[in-house]
């Protein structure tokens, strides 16, 4: 991402600046998560638990405790950061060139081919298109990255607690 950004001022090239209204940036993000819950319990009424990819495991094993710790903090913070750097950030940025509308698209579709989901491809998609509108919206990646760490972190914690029985 830094190659591909060498040149350009690392702030602009990756929306590295507060959004001018958080409060509007919690608006967007809290209607962005409600598509992204609603997407995601369309498939699991279409086509079920077990034949999702990014589904939650249906077993816990207390022996890997550590290893559900280290999967949780990668998931939940490394991953959202990453990602969001790269699409909503250097992604959009270059994309934006041929207006909003067309960054907002290809920062979402590839953010959606880059999961390799295929049944979970449309929630992916409006998580996407949900993170793209925030980062269209706010100019700014640091709303993507905490509305990424929150879907991505409830994700985890549910899987967990499903996982254990409760």
């Amino acid at each position: 991402m830094f190659l591909v950004a060498r040149g350009m001022s690392l702030r602009d090239a990756f929306a590295l600046r507060q959004p001018a209204s958080w409060s509007q940036a919690a608006r967007i993000g809290g209607l962005a998560l409600l598509a992204t819950w609603v997407t995601s319990f369309a498939l699991e009424l279409t086509v079920g638990h077990a034949a999702r990819e990014q589904a939650v495991p249906q077993f816990w094993d207390e022996a890997r405790i550590a290893a559900f710790v280290a999967n949780a903090l990668a998931i939940a913070v490394f991953v959202p950061v990453v990602e969001e750097l790269m699409c909503r950030g250097i992604g959009f940025t270059l994309l934006a060139r041929w207006g909003t509308p067309v960054a907002l698209a290809g920062s979402s579709v590839a953010f959606a081919l880059a999961h390799g989901a295929v049944l979970d491809l449309p929630w992916v998609l409006v998580t996407g298109l949900g993170l793209g509108v925030l980062r269209a919206r706010t100019g700014s990646v640091y709303p993507c990255i905490a509305l990424h760490v929150t879907i991505n972190g409830i994700a985890v914690l549910a899987a967990g607690l499903i996982a254990r029985g409760g």
